[in-house]
């Protein structure tokens, strides 16, 4: 039986949370809509498509698909150049693929900043498969994603270990 490791991207692979928690916060920065000390860490789970939703109700207008666009011109160029890997983690990817483990990613992230930043890193070719919560319409605090994602590998629950 194929042994699976699934990463978080976001803190997990990369060193992206400062950037990630600047970059969300900036629309609502930008539309001087207040929010409190714990907004990084709700919006976090979420997905940008959730995140803006929860935005329309703080007051931030535009549609979805705009606050969105927002959100992603924010963070585009920092995963693409300078969001780098955790110290260990690029030596510890290529050695669980060496052992014959599948590796994926599962993260809040879009593609969009997903892909680049793992491009960048010289890492994306070693996954198997790379997810974003958008792929599945629920967020990463949805235990449905997570049953829907072994049975997409194919494997029991027991076969898979999940670095979040």
């Amino acid at each position: 039986m194929k042994i699976w490791h699934i990463f978080d991207l976001d803190g997990t692979l990369v060193d992206s949370m400062p950037y990630f928690r600047r970059g969300i916060l900036q629309v609502l920065d930008d539309d001087g809509i207040p929010y409190g000390p714990d907004m990084a860490d709700i919006l976090t789970p979420l997905g940008y498509t959730k995140s803006a939703q929860l935005y329309q109700t703080m007051g931030v207008a535009g549609t979805v698909e705009e606050i969105v666009g927002r959100i992603q011109t924010n963070l585009h160029h920092q995963y693409a150049h300078n969001i780098t890997l955790k110290s260990g983690v690029n030596d510890y990817l290529r050695k669980l693929k060496a052992e014959g483990c599948g590796l994926c990613v599962l993260t809040a992230s879009p593609h969009l900043v997903t892909d680049v930043c793992l491009q960048h890193n010289g890492v994306y070719d070693l996954f198997d498969h790379v997810w974003s919560v958008d792929d599945f319409g629920v967020s990463k605090d949805d235990p449905a994603i997570y049953h829907e994602i072994t049975r997409l590998l194919g494997c029991e629950p027991s076969a898979v270990t999940l670095y979040d």
